[in-house]
């Protein structure tokens, strides 16, 4: 009840620019492994593909936890 409360209450702005930011860095680097994976004769180092492997888990722990960040400091 409480998750459904935070997801429907004003979000700071700070917290809006950093979702913004988790979400464009997630994009990229989901774009980046796709392409590894789609075109032909495009291949990736291994590091590449670790970085924008955590890039993608942390951009969405970000992303979602900042989604929840609430203007009302009564909590």
């Amino acid at each position: 009840m409480e998750l459904k409360e935070r997801l429907s209450a004003q979000t700071p702005v700070w917290f809006k620019k950093i979702r913004k930011v988790a979400i464009r860095l997630t994009a990229l680097a989901t774009a980046l492994l796709a392409a590894g994976v789609t075109i032909p004769g495009f291949t990736l180092p291994e590091i590449v593909n670790l970085i924008c492997s955590w890039v993608i888990v942390g951009g969405i722990c970000a992303g979602l936890t900042a989604s929840t960040a609430k203007t009302d400091a009564s909590v």
